[in-house]
């Protein structure tokens, strides 16, 4: 049978007919009149090719075809009721799902320790999978479902993409003491990029170009958390993401200060597919990294260089 043809309120109104054995119950069971049950059950047998329920007397017995479809529809029903019903309660307790969370190394240092201990206290059937991701790869990786949640700073690659802002942070000027004050001195010296793409362009480039001025860029690498350990023992100064300087800086000796030109911050996001929106267990995971992300904008220490951003 083609079920396009088929209205699916008439199976409702069959299993009623075949349980009740009356138009009239049948009717008041699913909330239809007598003559509009009847003229439910004339489709039906045109539809089924069969008489379904017969009468004799003032009884309605049913055919073979009525029998069989008794047997069958009522279960049939059930399970689509079942499947259509309101979703239980979410216990992430039970949570024994894998869990993909598209990350780079910074967002990775920020936020993965205090992300881990929650699944471990909160979810601890949880299976948490960490893999690379890149803000202009975004919406492949989503669209491919090989990552539930990624965590990006705003950029090309994010359009039409459900976000949830997750915290903020600065930049910092890192370096070898002394370190430069003036935007002279911070030119004369030799500079390290990290670019995640591997281009040669960041937002201190920027910024220079808006005054048509240009660095020394020696080294370029992808990774944010190495590049202390390059500033470590040369004279190469970097301006890098606040949190990795003030943390992994004065233990290699480096000085950390604030940048002799005014540099926007950034945020850092949550995204992920709009078909996952509404899914519980990767709301939870949602919530979980903004709780996560809280934590650790609350715990920035109080000497930390000011922001200068353009939208703090």
């Amino acid at each position: 049978m083609n079920l396009s043809a088929l209205d699916l309120n008439l199976l409702v109104v069959l299993e009623a007919l075949l349980e009740e054995r009356s138009v009239t119950a049948a009717g008041k069971r699913v909330g239809l009149s007598q003559p509009a049950t009847s003229n439910a059950l004339g489709r039906l047998r045109a539809l089924l090719g069969d008489r379904l329920l017969v009468r004799r007397g003032r009884a309605l017995f049913l055919t073979p075809r009525g029998e069989q479809l008794r047997r069958d529809v009522r279960p049939a029903l059930d399970r689509l009721r079942a499947a259509l019903a309101r979703r239980p309660a979410f216990d992430p307790a039970a949570l024994g799902d894998e869990l993909r969370v598209g990350m780079n190394d910074y967002a990775a240092y920020v936020l993965l320790p205090r992300l881990v201990r929650r699944l471990r206290a909160r979810a601890p059937r949880a299976r948490l999978a960490v893999l690379a991701f890149e803000t202009r790869d975004a919406a492949r990786a989503l669209d491919a479902g090989e990552v539930h949640v990624g965590l990006a700073v705003e950029g090309p690659g994010l359009a039409g993409l459900e976000s949830r802002p997750l915290l903020r942070d600065d930049f910092a000027l890192v370096c070898q003491p002394p370190a430069p004050r003036t935007l002279r001195s911070f030119l004369a010296r030799p500079h390290l990029l990290v670019s995640p793409h591997g281009g040669r362009v960041g937002v201190v480039d920027r910024a220079l170009a808006a005054q048509q001025l240009e660095r020394d860029v020696h080294v370029t690498l992808p990774h944010f958390l190495m590049a202390p350990h390059l500033l470590s023992g040369t004279d190469l100064i970097g301006v890098l993401a606040g949190a990795v300087a003030r943390d992994i800086a004065p233990a290699l000796k480096l000085v950390v200060a604030r940048p002799p030109l005014a540099l926007p911050g950034f945020t850092l996001s949550a995204v992920w597919h709009p078909r996952l929106t509404d899914d519980p267990a990767h709301a939870w995971l949602r919530e979980q990294l903004a709780e996560a992300a809280a934590e650790q904008q609350a715990s920035r220490p109080a000497s930390a260089p000011a922001r200068r951003s353009r939208d703090a």
